[in-house]
């Protein structure tokens, strides 16, 4: 956790985060594919190997996994609290609604962000 900045004699003040800035990151993270980024093989995700996957409760449960792994790996100003996936399956498509909070933050403030994962 980071020190916590003082204003005054009585009062921390902590780094605001650009919630947007965290959100783009996340989706960024997401659909990027490990090994696709030319000098980071290992920064992104898995998701692209579910792309012709039957979406069925199997694949949503390795999704959830495979978000949360990605995640916990490259976005170190979030904890996850949540993820649900939603399916449209007449598109063949999965959307994750990801619920998280900040590390930092004393309030304890939810955000979430929804990502659409093109299944095909």
């Amino acid at each position: 956790m980071r020190e916590p900045l003082y204003t005054d004699l009585k009062t921390p003040s902590y780094p605001s985060y650009d919630i947007e800035a965290i959100n783009n990151s996340i989706r960024n993270i997401l659909t990027t594919s490990k090994g696709s980024l030319e000098g980071m093989p290992e920064f992104g995700s898995r998701l692209n190997e579910l792309v012709f996957s039957q979406i069925d409760h199997i694949t949503v449960d390795l999704l959830k996994n495979l978000i949360k792994e990605a995640l916990d790996k490259w976005e170190d100003r979030i904890i996850i609290t949540d993820i649900v996936v939603s399916s449209v399956p007449e598109y063949n498509r999965l959307i994750a609604s990801i619920s998280y909070r900040l590390k930092d933050d004393i309030l304890n403030n939810s955000y979430r962000v929804s990502v659409d994962l093109n299944q095909g």
